[in-house]
């Protein structure tokens, strides 16, 4: 009788659970957050054993539509997220690795194993290692482990990567790179000129590691690659790692940048001395001026805009004398270029120099002033723009009506009309 009694106890326990799921389906897809909230509260409510049932009720790929059970675990997933919810957490990560050792159908792994990327810490890892060996699984096993981000999340990583295999080793590599696990640089460098396919993702791990040991190993592939952008992006991986070192050790990493923009330079690698230019800029920040004017100096006019370009964030009275300084005495384009950067950056106190090229400058640089002056100085400068304009060129005639059409104040239209 009391065996009767337990089995009968067994069903309706059964039976109610599988009410209890059907109720939280029939309510997916959450229309808002209250609904969303409340589908993961009933979720939680299935207990580990009701959570594992329903992700055993996944069919396999194309025999079924498996949305609301996706829709329902994940939306459980985020919630277990919150604040306050670590038991939920918890019990989340135990249902779906029991889960993944059930189901068999690959995506529907790929599915469970993504809800792990969301809901596990430390306690997912021993489950997330298993599934490393699979084309199919070590992606998503991958990416949860390195969202993970501890010590056994990247041993995992390190250790599956010794008997892995064609894409999970590209996998692989690529997670311990996003992982920055420094006790793996000599074992991802060791792959290293077997596979161009392989070198790409072992020298991006290597350059987001950014250990120093790493530097002659990333210089010589960049400069065998002529410091173009090949198939290996060798060029790419060593100003990455550039700037990762940046923010470990500057003084390394500055050296290190100099030499490469010398090199791409003299290689006429435009893209690569200006993004060498642009890493050494964001680290000297405010004291990169210097930097700046030679680079102003160079004779790449795409080089020299964009020399231009980064110069702008740091433009204040004292860097602002410098550039007025190098501008009176640069060539005609060179000095448009500056005096348009100075006014885009509505650089007060250079104000007087360039109204002084109205009356002295050629034609571009004109224009350059007429532009910029309008900008910074607005309707006080509005006498020196029509008296430009009433001896000038076309060319100087529209750019003064052009910064008259911007200008600010309330006296702009009476003394143009005067």
């Amino acid at each position: 009788m009391r065996k009767i009694y337990i089995g009968f106890v067994l069903l309706l326990t059964i039976a109610l659970s599988a009410n209890a799921q059907q109720a939280i389906l029939d309510k997916e897809p959450a229309n808002n957050a209250a609904e969303l909230n409340a589908n993961a509260a009933a979720t939680a409510q299935l207990g580990e054993a009701g959570i594992v049932n329903m992700l055993t009720m996944l069919q396999p790929t194309g025999q079924a539509d498996n949305t609301k059970i996706f829709d329902a675990i994940s939306g459980f997933s985020f919630y277990t997220t919150q604040p306050g919810k670590e038991a939920w957490r918890s019990m989340a990560v135990r249902a779906y690795s029991k889960a993944l050792a059930k189901v068999t159908d690959k995506e529907n792994q790929a599915f469970i194993i993504s809800q792990l990327q969301i809901a596990g810490k430390d306690d997912a890892v021993a489950t997330l290692k298993k599934y490393l060996d699979n084309e199919r699984r070590c992606d998503p096993s991958a990416r949860a482990l390195v969202k993970i981000n501890t010590f056994a999340s990247k041993a995992a990583l390190l250790a599956a990567l010794k008997g892995s295999k064609g894409n999970c080793t590209i996998t692989l590599v690529e997670a311990i790179g996003d992982s920055r696990n420094p006790l793996a640089v000599k074992s991802v460098s060791a792959l290293i000129g077997k596979d161009k396919k392989l070198d790409k993702v072992a020298l991006y791990a290597v350059a987001n590691i950014a250990n120093p040991i790493s530097i002659n190993l990333l210089a010589n592939a960049a400069e065998k690659s002529g410091f173009t952008y090949d198939e290996t992006n060798a060029t790419y991986a060593y100003l990455l790692f550039i700037r990762n070192l940046g923010k470990k050790n500057v003084v390394t990493a500055t050296k290190l940048a100099k030499t490469l923009a010398t090199k791409a330079g003299l290689a006429n690698q435009e893209q690569t001395h200006t993004a060498a230019l642009k890493i050494l800029v964001d680290m000297q920040g405010a004291k990169s001026t210097p930097t700046l004017l030679e680079a102003a100096r160079y004779n790449n006019q795409k080089y020299r805009d964009a020399a231009l370009k980064f110069a702008g964030p740091y433009i204040n009275p004292t860097t602002t004398a410098l550039w007025v300084k190098e501008m009176t005495s640069a060539r005609s384009e060179e000095k448009a270029a500056i005096i348009r950067m100075l006014g885009d950056r509505r650089a007060a106190s250079a104000l007087p120099a360039i109204l002084k090229e109205l009356k002295e400058g050629d034609t571009e640089v004109k224009v350059a002033a007429i532009t910029a002056s309008g900008k910074i100085g607005q309707d006080k400068v509005l006498p020196d723009l029509l008296e430009t304009m009433s001896t000038g060129n076309p060319a100087e005639i529209t750019a003064g009506q052009n910064a008259l059409m911007v200008m600010k104040g309330s006296t702009v239209t009476a003394k143009v009309a005067d």
